[in-house]
């Protein structure tokens, strides 16, 4: 594959999670610098609590990919990796267990999470509908 079609398809993916998470932060925006190789930033930028790394890749690494979202995430956000394969309509999303239980009860991010590392995979939609019951709270 080239590059400006690799290109293409990661831009595809961040714009569809900017377009939805802009429901919830009119500010959501693709980082323009993401994937430079300069330093690592998040692909895209939200003031929502959320570190947001997106692959659109076939060849499945989620440990690879969620080892890049790690090392870039602050210690105020919950590190998400949103990844979608080819001919896949609702993209995967990869968080803690422990952050998602966090998030649903309206707490800030927790420095001790840390110590848990059990993973959960869910739908995009899934993780939507959370994030809209969790605002519609407030």
């Amino acid at each position: 594959m080239l590059a400006s079609s690799r290109s293409q398809k990661g831009k595809y993916l961040e714009n569809f999670v900017v377009d939805n998470f802009k429901k919830f932060d009119k500010y959501c925006c693709r980082d323009s610098g993401s994937g430079n190789g300069k330093y690592h930033k998040e692909d895209v930028r939200t003031s929502l609590p959320f570190h947001i790394e997106c692959k659109n890749q076939e060849a499945l690494s989620i440990t690879a990919w969620w080892n890049q979202t790690l090392i870039g995430c602050p210690a105020d956000k919950y590190p998400i990796l949103i990844y979608k394969q080819r001919y896949e309509r609702d993209p995967k999303v990869v968080m803690y267990l422990i952050d998602m239980i966090f998030f649903v009860g309206g707490s800030t991010v927790s420095p001790q999470r840390r110590d848990f590392t059990e993973l959960i995979t869910l739908s995009f939609s899934d993780l939507m509908s959370i994030i809209e019951r969790s605002y519609n709270k407030l």
